[in-house]
């Protein structure tokens, strides 16, 4: 890729290369393993109840791996985290291989799984800003979504070939190839991924008190707390999809199930339309008016599915549900990552994940017996009402509209200036990394080829890297 053309930078493009990898390694192998269980067991309530747990555990860890993502290296996170997946999924292509089912041994496999995806979360996204300038943050994340989108759909198109046609083991095979290549793109990385004011080694104390510090932050800067309430609300009317989506096929319509696949595929299109987009419109409208369009679209089109439409019209609904959900990720993630100091950008990153997968249970279980007792349209019109009556009580959150329109440096000054208790919290970091970083280790931080980007200023000039 032409970086003088693109702007984003040589770290950018490898690392979003090895994360394509790593997203189409995660779609086979959950498609493949998934599939391996209802072979053994022919129950999707065993399957479920397999799959269900690890993942609980994978959304508890994620804020609490977050510490180590503003402490240590972040590119050596995100392969640590790599090579332990694929070690993971050898010992399921192991399981695989000798035919030997038991339920409590994938458990504790895709436990490891999970747990790992966690360490991963902590530093895949404050990495990013690191990479590339404030100024090209938007547009990095805005073709992470792409990129996202299209290896979702990839991946569950070569799952779904590799296991028809070589069998299970061969799609963790290729799985563990993916993560393989992944971590090695991260460690080919040349940026000081390092947090900026981070050092010293990291005790269990240090540790618990830097996760609590992190929920402190999000809870006590208004604007951050408001926009994890943002993101909240956008999972509890989208997560529920993965389950009413194939209630309309099966159930309402009555169709064979590869029509869930289409519908399903509808919103990786829609994310990569959404993407496109959001190129053109994000020059000229604010991102506080992107958000709010993002959700009278997503509950006008959570509405439209539940009328009684030809298939095929629910699919262009999809669409746009996907167009929608992309547009709030990018307005989200952009302007977070780019406002909050390096320092805390893992942890508060980690938590706002945390709070938005933990609703996801609540609103699966909510829509679960609301379909059995209310009925599959009156459960889908009140998901979109509830997106449409979110819309406006945007403005609502504290310095909104002014936060969502500030740009580069000056959306980190404005929290550090409106929000004592967070400039409070960088410099106690700041005095305590001055005194657990020994001299021999400053020395040695400006003399290696391991460049040290203060702030976000990794690849200032396009094509420099």
């Amino acid at each position: 890729m032409d970086n003088n053309k693109t702007g984003l930078g040589r770290d950018f493009w490898i690392y979003r290369l090895g994360q394509c990898f790593s997203l189409m390694g995660d779609s086979i192998g959950l498609l493949a393993l998934g599939w391996w269980i209802l072979e053994k067991t022919g129950s999707a309530a065993v399957m479920g109840s397999l799959l269900a747990v690890p993942m609980a555990i994978g959304v508890i860890l994620t804020p609490m791996f977050g510490p180590l993502g503003d402490r240590y290296s972040r590119k050596h996170i995100i392969a640590v985290s790599d090579f332990l997946r694929a070690l993971v999924f050898g010992g399921l292509l192991a399981v695989v291989w000798l035919d030997y089912y038991q339920p409590w041994l994938l458990m504790t496999l895709f436990t490891l799984n999970t747990a790992s995806t966690a360490l991963f979360s902590s530093s895949s996204r404050s990495i990013v800003p690191q990479l590339v300038t404030k100024e090209r943050l938007k547009d990095a994340i805005n073709k992470t979504e792409g990129i996202n989108a299209m290896a979702g759909i990839l991946g569950g198109l070569a799952g779904g070939v590799l296991v028809s046609t070589l069998g299970v083991a061969a799609a963790f095979g290729v799985n563990i190839v993916t993560f393989l290549v992944s971590a090695l793109t991260a460690l080919l990385i040349r940026a000081n991924t390092r947090a900026t004011e981070s050092g010293g080694v990291m005790t269990l104390g240090q540790w618990w008190s830097s996760v609590k510090e992190g929920f402190k932050v999000v809870f006590k800067v208004r604007i951050l707390f408001g926009l994890a309430l943002v993101v909240m609300m956008i999972n509890f009317t989208v997560a529920p999809l993965s389950v009413l989506i194939p209630y309309l096929v099966k159930e309402v319509e009555q169709l064979p199930a590869w029509y869930v696949g289409v519908l399903e595929s509808g919103l990786a299109v829609g994310s990569i339309v959404g993407v496109v987009i959001f190129g053109l419109m994000a020059k000229k409208v604010p991102l506080d008016r992107i958000l709010l369009l993002a959700f009278f679209v997503l509950g006008s089109a959570i509405g439209l599915m539940s009328l009684d439409l030809h298939i095929y019209l629910v699919l262009v609904a999809v669409l746009f549900i996907g167009i929608a959900v992309v547009w709030a990720n990018v307005v989200l993630s952009s302007q977070v990552m780019a406002s909050v100091p390096d320092v805390f950008r893992s942890r508060i990153g980690a938590t706002l994940g945390f709070m938005g997968k933990g609703i996801e249970p609540v609103s699966l279980s909510a829509v679960g017996v609301s379909v059995d007792y209310w009925g599959f349209s009156q459960s889908l019109m009140t998901l979109g009402i509830i997106a449409l009556v979110v819309a406006p009580t945007l403005y609502l959150l504290p310095h909104f509209k002014r936060f969502m329109r500030l740009k580069g440096q000056a959306s980190s000054d404005f929290l550090l200036e409106e929000y004592p208790v967070l400039a409070r919290a960088v410099e106690k970091h700041k005095a305590l990394a001055a005194k657990n970083k020994p001299k021999s280790a400053e020395n040695q931080e400006k003399s290696s080829g391991d460049k040290d980007y203060p702030g976000l200023e990794s690849n200032a000039k396009p094509g420099e890297a």
